[in-house]
C-alpha cells in the first residue's frame, strides 16, 4: 500500500493487524467509520487480487457484529484527513469496493466528471453534487476551492451531470449524461429532446429511474418538494383567502425561497401556528381541512412542516364509511370494463337534499408532481416561480392570473419546487447521488451497453444508449405512438391516407406555406430547422410539426446518406424558388417538345418571390423574404443574354434601364430584368445553336424608380 500520506504512527498502529491484509482490513473499518453507512460505504485502497476476499469478508464480519476495535477508535479520528487522501491517493488506478461491487474505472483516459451550471430558468440553483462531494471525490469544498476546475466547455468529461433537462442546442454528442429527463412516460414537452439525444447517440441517465430491487427510488429530492410546496401554497392560500374576504394568519408566509434555509421557514410556521392557537383565525372560516394524498417522500415531506401548525389528523381509518368496503370486494379491473355495474353514492351519504351547502368549495391544490394533463387533468401545464398560481374555473373551464376572480380554485403546480430552497436539497441530493458517481463514469459511451462494468441500478437507468432506446425502455416508442406524440410536441395520430410534406427550413418563406398547409386536410408537414424558436412559431395547426436538425455535424454524414439511398430517398439541393424550381420547370418543358419531335428556339423565364397583392402596398411593392441587401444589390449586378440571335451585355447599375415587359397578365402589372450571365445555359439545358433567344431573369411589380 501506498502510505505517504498518513502519518508513521498512524501506519505502524495499522500494521497491528496480519501485515497487509490486516492494514486493507482496518482501512476498510475507518472507511466504515467516516462514511458512517454500513450498507453501502465504499473503499479505494491497493491491495493484492488474493487478499481481497479476505478482507472484505472480516469488514462485513465486523460490520455484522458492530465490532469497530478500540485501537483504532481515536487514531482514526485524529488522524482521519491523513488517512482520507491516503485512501483516495491515485483513484484512477485504485479499486473501488462496496458491499455490493468491486471494480476498476473502465474508461479510456483520466475518468472526467462534468457537472453543468443549470440555465434552464434563472430560478434553478440546484446542483446534482454539492461543494462537500466534490471535495470527497478530489480530496483536493465552494467547487474551486474544493478542487473543480470551472470552465464552459465540457466536452473532456466522459460524464455530464445535472439537475434539469440541458437545452437541446448545448448536448454534445456522445457523451454520458445524468439528469432528470421527464421522458419515461413519452411526456410531450420533453420527446424533441429525446430525438435530439438518440440523434447524437447520448447514452443517458435518469435520475428517476435509479431504484432498487423493490423500485424504491434511491436518488431523489422528494423531501424538498414536498417542504417548498406546502409553503408556497400556504402563501398562495393566504392570499386566496384575502381576496375572498378573510384576514388570516398565512398572509405572514412568504414564498419558499424567501427563507434562508428550511429552520427559518419552520420558524416562521411556528410563529403563525401560535396565531391560529390564540383563535386569530376567522370565525367565518371554520376548520380548514387539508388533505395530503401518497405517502412517499413528498408527501412526508409536506406533512413534516404541517405538525408545526395546530392539528388534529384524521385517518382513513376512522371514517368507516370511506374504508369499508362495499358488500363484494371491490375489482379494479371489473370497475374499468363494466362501470355500469357500479354508482357512486358520495352525493346521497354525503350532500343529503335539503342539507346546508358547505361554506366554501375547494379553495387550494398544489400539484407538487407538476404532471400536466396527469392527476389533476385540467392542469395542462406548470405554473413557475416567478408566476407560481393561477385561479381555475371548473364550470366555465377557464383559467385566471387575478386572485380576485369570484370563483375558481387556487392552483399551485411549480415543476422545480426544490430550487427554492437550493442548498439544503442540493446537499441531500448529492449525499444520495455521490455513491453512484464512478459507476456513471463506467458508463461511458465508449463502453458497450451490454458490457458495462456498473451497479444494476444504474444499468437500469439507462433510457438510451447508442442512438435507440435501452431495452428497458423501449415501450417509450410505443407510448409516443399510441399518443401520437411527435417530437413537436403535437397530440395527434396520423391517419394511413394522410400526405406527408417535409419543410426544410423555417425561414420568412415559410410562414406563408406553414398557413397554407395548416388548412389542407389530410396533409401532415414537418418543419425541420435548426432553431427550436422557429420551428414552434410555425405550428399554428394540428398537422404541422416541428423537429430540430442539425445539418453542421459532420461525424455521420456519410452513414444516412447511405441510408437515405438504401431507402430510395432522392435527396436534391438547389431546390427552392430560384433557383431550383425555375430549373425543373424548365427541363420539364425541354422534354415535352422533344418528345413530341419539337425544336426549342426560344426560351424566355423570369421567376420571383412575389408578395400577394394586397400585400405590396410599399414603395418597392415587396416583401423581404430574404436578405435585403441581396434583393437591393441584386439591381446593380451586370446581365448578360441573348436576344434575336444578339448577345445583350447591361453595365452593372443600368438593368433597371433595360425593363422586360410582362404583359401576359396585364392586371397585375409586372415587369422583369436581367439576372446575371443567361448566355451560360444554353449548354447547361443543351439548347444548342437553334435556340436564338434565351433570357433568364428577376420578376417584379413594376416600381416607379426615380433617378
Amino acid at each position: 500500500m501506498d502510505y505517504s500520506y498518513a502519518s508513521a504512527k498512524t501506519v505502524a498502529d495499522l500494521r497491528k493487524i496480519k501485515g497487509e491484509n490486516g492494514s486493507a482490513f482496518a482501512l476498510a473499518l475507518e472507511s466504515m467509520v467516516y462514511q458512517n453507512d454500513s450498507t453501502d460505504a465504499c473503499l479505494y485502497y491497493d491491495v493484492p487480487d488474493h487478499l481481497q476476499a479476505d478482507v472484505w469478508k472480516k469488514v462485513k464480519d465486523a460490520l455484522n457484529s458492530r465490532e469497530i476495535f478500540p485501537m483504532f477508535s481515536d487514531k482514526v479520528v485524529k488522524e482521519r484527513k491523513a488517512m482520507e487522501s491516503m485512501l483516495l491517493h491515485n483513484i484512477a488506478s485504485c479499486s473501488r469496493i462496496s458491499l455490493r461491487s468491486c471494480q476498476k474505472y473502465v474508461g479510456r483516459g483520466k475518468p472526467t466528471l462534468g457537472i453543468r451550471r443549470e440555465t434552464i430558468n434563472a430560478w434553478e440553483r440546484r446542483a446534482p453534487l454539492a461543494p462537500t462531494h466534490v471535495k470527497k471525490l478530489t480530496r483536493a469544498g465552494d467547487y474551486i476551492s474544493a478542487g473543480a476546475i470551472v470552465r464552459e466547455d465540457l466536452s473532456d468529461a466522459q460524464l455530464i451531470i445535472s439537475v434539469k433537462q440541458v437545452p437541446i442546442d448545448q448536448l454534445i454528442a456522445n457523451k454520458t449524461y445524468a439528469f432528470f429527463s421527464h421522458t419515461i412516460k413519452a411526456q410531450q414537452d420533453n420527446m424533441e429532446m429525446l430525438d435530439t439525444i438518440l440523434q447524437r447517440k447520448i447514452r443517458l441517465i435518469d435520475y428517476e429511474k435509479i431504484v432498487n430491487n423493490k423500485g424504491k427510488r434511491l436518488v431523489m429530492f422528494g423531501k424538498w418538494a414536498g417542504n417548498a410546496g406546502f409553503i408556497d401554497i400556504l402563501h398562495g392560500l393566504g392570499l386566496r383567502l384575502l381576496a375572498l374576504g378573510h384576514h388570516t394568519p398565512f398572509l405572514h408566509v412568504g414564498l419558499a425561497h424567501n427563507y434562508s434555509d428550511s429552520h427559518s421557514a419552520i420558524n416562521a410556521l411556528r410563529d403563525i401556528g401560535y396565531e391560529i392557537a390564540l383563535d386569530k383565525m376567522p370565525r367565518s372560516l371554520g376548520p380548514l381541512v387539508f388533505v395530503f394524498t401518497g405517502s412517499g417522500n413528498v408527501s412526508q415531506g409536506a406533512q413534516e412542516l404541517f405538525q408545526h401548525l395546530p392539528h388534529e389528523f384524521v385517518d382513513v381509518a376512522t371514517l368507516p364509511k370511506v374504508a369499508q368496503k362495499g358488500r363484494t370486494p371491490f375489482d379494479k379491473a371489473e370497475f374499468e370494463e363494466h362501470p355500469e355495474r357500479y354508482i357512486s353514492k358520495f352525493a346521497t351519504e354525503y350532500d343529503m337534499p335539503g342539507c346546508p351547502t358547505l361554506p366554501h368549495r375547494l379553495v387550494a391544490i398544489c400539484d407538487i408532481s407538476a404532471d400536466p394533463g396527469g392527476s389533476i387533468e385540467f392542469m395542462t401545464e406548470c405554473t413557475t416561480i416567478d408566476k407560481p398560481f393561477m385561479i381555475y374555473d371548473a364550470d366555465f373551464h377557464t383559467s385566471s392570473d387575478s386572485f380576485d376572480s369570484p370563483s375558481g380554485c387556487l392552483v399551485c403546480s411549480i415543476d422545480n419546487m426544490p430550487a427554492q430552497m437550493p442548498l439544503e436539497a442540493t446537499s441531500q441530493f448529492g449525499d444520495l447521488l455521490y455513491p453512484y458517481i464512478f459507476d456513471m463514469l463506467n458508463c461511458a459511451t465508449d463502453q458497450p451497453f451490454d458490457r458495462l462494468s456498473c451497479r444494476e441500478e444504474v444499468k437500469g437507468a439507462i433510457i438510451t444508449t447508442d442512438g435507440k432506446l435501452a431495452p428497458n425502455y423501449e415501450y417509450i416508442a410505443d407510448l409516443r405512438q399510441a399518443k401520437g406524440v411527435t417530437s413537436s410536441h403535437k397530440s395527434r395520430v396520423m391517419g394511413s391516407d394522410e400526405k406527408k410534406v417535409l419543410l426544410l427550413g423555417a425561414g420568412m418563406v415559410s410562414g406563408p406555406f406553414a398557413d397554407f398547409y395548416s388548412k389542407q386536410p389530410k396533409v401532415h408537414v414537418t418543419v425541420a430547422t435548426e432553431s427550436r424558436e422557429d420551428g414552434h412559431r410555425l405550428m399554428k395547426s394540428d398537422n404541422i410539426t416541428s423537429l430540430v436538425v442539425d445539418v453542421s455535424r459532420e461525424h455521420d454524414v456519410l452513414d444516412q446518406l447511405v441510408r437515405a439511398k438504401d431507402a430510395g430517398v432522392t435527396i436534391m439541393n438547389e431546390s427552392g424558388l430560384d433557383p431550383g424550381i425555375d430549373h425543373m420547370l424548365a427541363m420539364e418543358c425541354f422534354d415535352e417538345i422533344r418528345e413530341h419531335g419539337g425544336k426549342i428556339t426560344s426560351f424566355v423565364s423570369f421567376c420571383g418571390g412575389l408578395p400577394a397583392p394586397e400585400a405590396s402596398d410599399n414603395p418597392l411593392r415587396y416583401k423581404f423574404s430574404w436578405s435585403p441587401k441581396g434583393v437591393l444589390t441584386a439591381l446593380l449586378n451586370p446581365a448578360k443574354y441573348l436576344q434575336n440571335g444578339k448577345v445583350v451585355d447591361i453595365p452593372s447599375g443600368k438593368v433597371i434601364d433595360h425593363l422586360y415587359p410582362i404583359d401576359f397578365m396585364p392586371g397585375f402589372n409586372l415587369i422583369g430584368y436581367g439576372n446575371r450571365d443567361s448566355t451560360k445555359y444554353a449548354d447547361i439545358y443543351g439548347l444548342g445553336s437553334e435556340c436564338k433567344t434565351l433570357i433568364r431573369g428577376t420578376l417584379r411589380y413594376k416600381v416607379p424608380f426615380q433617378k
